[in-house]
């Protein structure tokens, strides 16, 4: 009995609106908190740093669910605003869409949804179309999306339907990654500074510069690369391409990262385009012997 009081009052409150009596924004007054009604299908974090990560194929299956159950009659139609934002691994913005859609409470039967559904959408535009399962769940419009980028679902109140609330807005945000490849390649140039030369008997006069293909692995969660690296390239030259019998020749590097090291512990959020440290080399000059380097090492991607 009490259900059918409800809902007769919400219906009646719903013909108010149509008639556009001067109640027709009442309902306005009872926003009711995200939290108690609006989910999510994937478990995401609550910041950047706790990103959840999956594949892409999943995040494109990311829900918004509502949960009519807990929206009451005297609360009115809920308006809801869902952007999407999608960042690269450096912290641009790589696209964001925004989709509006609108919940009520239960009805008691499928065929009073629909019938409140449609007098709803076509207050709010003459000619609009919905879709009967968005007012219990919309997908996530996702476009295409860049390994290790980080997906950002943000869920508010329509603001062209609350701004005259009195009660503050209240919000829903979760954040996703992206999983990518594990490995990666860059091209650095660096300034090495030896530090120890094996063959101290063959002496070389060793140019400041080098230039190396570096290849790093990628921690799993965040994508980010790990501070020990592997590079190849030319080394103790005057210029990067200058490789000459005066000190210059190839390399392998493997070399541990000490902003990368930094950057883990304390999330600095470093560009992974500047690397400095320590690096153990494999090097073979042009008409000297080959020796074994350990050099301190700055560089950075062009």
């Amino acid at each position: 009995m009490g259900t059918t009081v409800r809902c007769l009052a919400f219906l009646m409150l719903v013909s108010s609106i149509v008639r556009g009596q001067s109640d027709t924004i009442a309902f306005e007054r009872h926003l009711l908190p995200l939290e108690e009604y609006v989910s999510i299908s994937h478990a995401g974090g609550r910041t950047v740093s706790d990103a959840a990560p999956y594949s892409s194929q999943a995040l494109h299956t990311i829900k918004i669910g509502f949960d009519r159950s807990k929206i009451l009659p005297m609360h009115g139609p809920q308006f809801i605003k869902v952007t999407t934002s999608v960042y690269k691994r450096d912290g641009s913005l790589y696209n964001r869409t925004t989709q509006y859609a609108f919940t009520f409470p239960l009805q008691p039967s499928p065929k009073d949804d629909i019938l409140l559904m449609r007098t709803i959408s076509e207050r709010i535009m003459t000619y609009n179309f919905t879709n009967r399962r968005k007012i219990d769940t919309i997908d996530v419009h996702l476009d295409s999306l860049p390994g290790w980028s980080v997906v950002e679902v943000n869920v508010t109140p329509d603001e062209e339907f609350t701004k005259y609330e009195r009660r503050s807005l209240t919000r829903q945000t979760w954040f996703f990654r992206t999983t990518g490849n594990r490995f990666e390649s860059s091209f650095f140039l660096g300034i090495p500074k030896v530090l120890y030369d094996s063959e101290k008997n063959d002496t070389i006069t060793y140019g400041n510069a080098s230039a190396m293909v570096r290849f790093s692995y990628l921690d799993g969660e965040t994508g980010e690369p790990y501070p020990f690296n592997v590079g190849i390239g030319t080394f103790g030259v005057s210029t990067p391409i200058d490789v000459s019998s005066k000190g210059g020749g190839f390399a392998i590097s493997v070399m541990f990262d000490v902003v990368r090291a930094f950057d883990r512990m304390y999330k600095w959020n470093i560009t992974n385009k500047v690397n400095a440290g320590i690096e153990i080399t494999p090097f073979f000059p042009i008409n000297h012997r080959a020796r074994i380097l350990v050099n301190a090492r700055i560089g950075i991607s062009p």
